[in-house]
């Protein structure tokens, strides 16, 4: 069945493309015959004003390109900076949204932390700024008498154990 549908499809296409030629013969010469050099209303009496109309034209047409190419350039831009500024402030947006999240809800905080010290390379920035924190607090905290205080016995590792000092 599909196959009969296939083949009248395909005899319909070829019949219309025969029909169309003959069609585009039939009226096609008549219209070819006006444009021919014989016809008085078209004959031109030089050739020069051929070629003024063709160059005319032609730049014309240019400019009109060169414009149409300068507005579709200027949108583009337009657009593609409007889309940066929109972006940064849904970006902004979302942040705050975030962070206010976290502030009210303990477990999504907890949770979010949880996540971001599973990626390495943020555990690795967050170790180093809390070692620069933490040292800074250690320099400044000093007993009365000058004398730092001495709590390494207190450390622990990451594993849990006591740090040997």
């Amino acid at each position: 069945m599909k196959t009969i549908f296939i083949t009248i499809n395909l005899f319909a296409s070829f019949l219309a493309g025969l029909l169309g030629a003959l069609a585009l013969m039939l009226l096609g010469h008549p219209i070819a015959r006006l444009f021919q050099s014989q016809n008085p209303l078209i004959n031109t009496q030089n050739a020069s004003d051929v070629i003024a109309v063709a160059n005319t034209y032609i730049v014309f047409t240019s400019f009109i390109f060169i414009m149409f190419t300068l507005i579709v350039a200027g949108l583009g831009l337009w657009f593609a900076r409007w889309f940066s500024i929109t972006k940064d402030k849904e970006i902004t947006e979302n942040l705050h949204t975030l962070f206010d999240a976290l502030h009210a809800n303990s477990q999504l905080a907890d949770r979010f932390a949880k996540k971001l010290f599973e990626h390495e390379e943020i555990s690795n920035k967050l170790h180093k700024l809390v070692q620069i924190r933490v040292e800074r607090e250690l320099e400044q905290r000093t007993l009365k008498s000058g004398e730092t205080l001495d709590f390494s016995d207190k450390l622990t590792r990451d594993d849990g154990q006591r740090h040997d000092a």
